[in-house]
């Protein structure tokens, strides 16, 4: 009855009704027509035997849908389950498996495989029925597999492995081993929860054998287990990093790689080529080689180039191309044919060098250029043991002899003696030595030619190039003594920095000139009742910037000795009005736009006020941590096409401890820091307001080490001068 019950279910299924009904209207159709065709044709409907017409239809029906539930209730071994079901052995009747619709069917432990016959017993799948024959289980564990396969619970433990399993781990029985023990990346998984999933995941690891494995693993929730399948992928990771070690080749060879199909058509090229030609690898994809063309090869040895490589010879050859921008470069070409397993021609595949500057060479040395022979300068030639080979007349004079050939090179340049000629010529080493000959300086460009294993050497007489060099050193000493001398000047004209400590708390004065003298200067003049401080900018760098600075220290002393009273701004202004004098500055086009930019403080020491007066340089007032900033006018002290009449005097109002600091552009105008850019003066104020007060030579030594840490390995752009003081 259940077997019954089977094919009715087999025999209704949509895809066996659809069939049999589509079978049982053609072949009734056609019997009806056989049988009674006289009365359907002429509509005779009273003589047709309709009961023999109904069974020339079901006939067909029946026999239909029996055969395909025939064919669907087949289980012969080796081939592929229609259906899940439960088989049972008709042989022994003792085995039954359970299978899943689409998994190989296998044989009876019990009778072998010749004697298998199975039979359905139960259609569907149970989940909840718990399978212990071992026969049952051999669809899922694939004993015959070539490929690993195995199952284990939630504990890693082995339940279940196939013969391929075995041979991967090596180990006879794998029954009763822990897969982590194996495959120790499986630690990382929480067995039961991937087996309550049901989830799939790829790992891969190695055996003792040193061969890799891909195994696929699938949580079984119906088993209480992980089902794993393996795959040997050693030989294709092998050869995929074969291929990828070849790539590598390709993309580093120093040699051009272009590879095309039999039209022609490029399908690669390497990194060198790109480099060489001057072409993007996207902008030639796909085009034919004959951009590179130019009119120096002939149509007939491309032809010949074609015939070769289409009969699968290999071609060889030099061929002048043409880069991306226009430059022509010669190229040695090798072209082979890639042939396939059926004989075939596929691509082709060209190597070739850049001999541009090698052909140039070879044209040199075939051409009497090279050697020079009516060259005035000495021209010569030797091998590595140093014998010389030839020799052009310019040479022969040099040295006064008849003929250097056949003289020993290293009697007749000592200098030669710790040169490894052979090394030399091997490695086609190019080297500029000096030497000596016969009161004569000379200066020899000897170059290693390995094609023609000599030294080729080329002279030049230096000599009264070295007298001049040697007359510019000796100019060049006495004008860097006279700019030392000029800074001891300088630095005594400098007020010393005991001065300024001696009328406050506590001072600094960190002074870094660009060069050995500075354009930048600082001046105090000091009574017992105040202090006049300036801090100037020059116009220029070096000598010019140190001469402004004289000036102005100069200036600066007259106009403070005649009015010592005399008001921060008015100072400045008799200071621009006597440089305007002294440099002839008429306000006119093209007069001298040299001057100063300045910030100049009056301390009143006892009624502790400060006048302020600046041209371009303003001052830093630092009180509690807070920094109180004091613009200067926007005019320098010189010239200036909107110069105001006057500069303008700030009073201010000091406290005990107030820190004040004046300084040149210098420090944050620097170049430097991860970005080269300027050091600012929005850093310049964040640091000397996280620096105030600590004492003065601390402030000095912090800026000095933010300086010189900012500025790295680039130049100083300008003389820095900063002055701070602690009133």
């Amino acid at each position: 009855m259940k077997i019954f019950m089977i094919y009715c279910h087999t025999a209704l299924s949509p895809s066996v009704l659809k069939r049999a009904i589509l079978v049982s209207a053609v072949v009734g159709s056609i019997l009806n027509l056989i049988n009674q065709g006289w009365q359907i044709t002429h509509a005779d409907w009273t003589h047709i035997n309709y009961i023999k017409m109904g069974l020339t239809f079901l006939v067909p029906y029946l026999v239909s849908t029996y055969s395909s539930t025939k064919a669907k209730l087949s289980f012969p071994v080796s081939e592929v389950s229609s259906l899940d079901a439960v088989l049972e052995c008709k042989s022994c009747n003792k085995s039954r498996i359970f299978v899943n619709k689409g998994e190989i069917i296998p044989p009876c432990n019990t009778c072998g495989h010749a004697k298998t016959k199975w039979k359905i017993v139960e259609r569907g799948h149970n989940q909840h029925r718990i399978i212990e024959d071992n026969n049952e289980s051999m669809a899922l564990f694939a004993q015959m597999n070539p490929a690993p396969v195995l199952r284990f619970d939630e504990y890693g433990v082995i339940s279940k492995s196939n013969t391929a399993a075995q041979n991967a781990f090596q180990t006879p029985h794998l029954e009763g081993e822990n897969i982590e023990s194996f495959i120790p990346v499986i630690k990382e998984i929480d067995i039961k929860q991937f087996i309550q999933k049901g989830d799939i995941r790829s790992i891969k690891a190695t055996n003792k054998q040193g061969s890799l494995f891909r195994f696929e693993l699938r949580g079984l929730h119906q088993y209480g287990a992980v089902q794993m399948y393996g795959a040997d992928i050693t030989e294709i990771v092998n050869a995929q990093n074969e291929i990828n070690r070849f790539h590598t080749g390709l993309q580093q060879t120093s040699n051009s790689i272009m590879i095309t199909n039999t039209k022609g058509e490029i399908q690669y090229v390497n990194s060198a080529f790109e480099r060489i030609s001057g072409y993007e690898k996207d902008e030639v994809i796909g085009k034919n080689p004959r951009f590179l063309k130019t009119d120096f090869t002939s149509a007939e040895e491309y032809d010949n180039l074609w015939k070769t490589i289409s009969k699968g010879e290999v071609w060889k050859g030099e061929m002048l191309n043409r880069r991306k921008d226009g430059t022509t470069y010669w190229e040695e070409s090798t072209i082979s044919p890639v042939i396939n397993d059926f004989g075939e021609i596929e691509s082709y595949i060209a190597i070739k060098e850049d001999v541009t500057e090698k052909r140039a060479i070879k044209q040199d040395l075939e051409s009497m250029a090279l050697f020079a022979n009516l060259n005035p300068e000495p021209v010569f030639r030797f091998e590595a043991s140093g014998k010389v080979l030839r020799s052009n007349p310019a040479a022969d004079l040099a040295f006064e002899f008849e003929t250097l050939e056949g003289q020993n090179i290293e009697e007749l340049i000592p200098e030669l003696k710790e040169v490894d000629c052979q090394a030399f010529i091997d490695e086609e080493r190019i080297e500029i030595i000096e030497a000596n000959v016969h009161e004569r300086v000379f200066r020899l460009i000897l170059r290693g030619l390995k094609d023609l294993q000599v030294v080729q050497t080329y002279g030049s007489d230096i000599t009264k190039r070295k007298l001049a060099e040697e007359k510019v050193r000796q100019q060049k000493h006495a004008i860097e003594s006279s700019i030392q001398y000029a800074s001891r000047i300088q630095g005594a004209v400098l007020p010393s920095e005991d001065n300024l400590t001696r009328k406050f708390k506590d001072s600094f004065i960190l002074y870094k000139p660009r060069d050995v003298v500075s354009g930048d200067f600082y001046w105090m003049k000091q009574t017992e009742e105040k202090s006049i401080v300036v801090a100037a900018d020059c116009t220029g760098h070096g000598v010019p910037g140190a001469f402004m600075s004289m000036l102005g220290i100069a200036l600066l002393n007259e106009i403070v000795n005649k009015n010592p009273n005399c008001p921060a701004g008015e100072i400045l202004d008799n200071l621009r009005n006597n440089l305007k004098t002294t440099l002839s500055q008429n306000n006119n086009i093209g007069d001298p736009k040299d001057g100063m930019d300045l910030s100049l403080v009056i301390v009143e020491h006892k009624k502790m006020t400060m006048q302020f007066a600046g041209a371009y340089n303003g001052i830093y007032l630092i009180r509690d941590k807070e920094l109180i900033e004091y613009k200067a006018d926007k005019m320098p002290i010189g010239y200036h096409v909107k110069e105001m009449p006057h500069f303008t005097s700030v009073g201010i109002d000091l406290m005990e401890n107030d820190e004040v600091y004046m300084l040149s552009d210098g420090y944050p105008d620097q170049f430097g820091g991860d970005k080269t850019m300027k050091f600012s003066k929005k850093q310049f104020k964040k640091l000397i307001v996280e620096n105030s007060g600590k004492s003065m030579s601390k402030q000095k030594e912090l800026l000095n080490k933010a300086f010189l840490d900012w500025k790295g390995s680039n130049d100083q752009i300008d003389d820095v001068l900063v002055i701070g003081f602690r009133v």
